[in-house]
């Protein structure tokens, strides 16, 4: 049995690894969102339907936006992932309205 020469401990397992220096970019958080779905969120925020809008329909519409930028962000939006975005975003337009015609909040 030949005997090997080792400097020192053997490295640790890949998964046990910690990284010492920070990654160039965090992925698609750090490239930011298209400017049109930026926009629409800015826009949003100050609409008058904000102040109808729910915890579950801010969720909801982050989820839309991140799919809207998703989309934008192939390159060429297929007709199919347009009308899904299209409908999303009328939905969020008729949820407070349907609220607001229930008496809910």
């Amino acid at each position: 049995m030949a005997s090997y020469r080792t400097n020192g401990v053997p490295p640790k397992p890949e998964a046990k690894r910690r990284r010492r220096n920070k990654p160039a970019s965090y992925g698609a958080a750090a490239n930011g969102a298209h400017p049109l779905v930026q926009d629409m969120w800015n826009t949003v925020q100050h609409s008058c339907e904000a102040a109808f809008y729910s915890e579950t329909d801010w969720e909801r519409l982050r989820l839309e936006l991140w799919f809207a930028n998703h989309t934008m962000a192939s390159g060429r939006p297929s007709d199919q992932a347009w009308a899904a975005i299209q409908h999303g975003l009328n939905e969020l337009l008729l949820s407070p309205a349907g609220k607001r015609r229930g008496g809910s909040s």
